[in-house]
């Protein structure tokens, strides 16, 4: 069951936006420091959170589609 869903994950990760993408995959995939994205991405912290929170958003609704088969809408 486990490795389904990291199969799900994968495809709804590719569906996210960039640069919402990329925020992350650097800040919660890798674990990377919020210094260290915003230098990266050279972005600020307060941008960070937003990106962050965009991409969060747009997992739910594709994992709740694919995952559940159900329109999280």
């Amino acid at each position: 069951d486990n490795h389904e869903f990291w199969e799900v994950f994968d495809t709804c990760i590719k569906e996210v936006k960039n640069p919402e993408r990329d925020a992350f995959i650097l800040r919660i995939l890798e674990d990377q420091s919020t210094e260290d994205v915003c230098h990266t991405m050279n972005i600020s912290p307060n941008y960070l959170w937003v990106l962050l929170h965009r991409a969060r958003l747009q997992l739910k609704v594709a994992l709740e589609a694919k995952w559940t088969g159900k329109d999280a809408l």
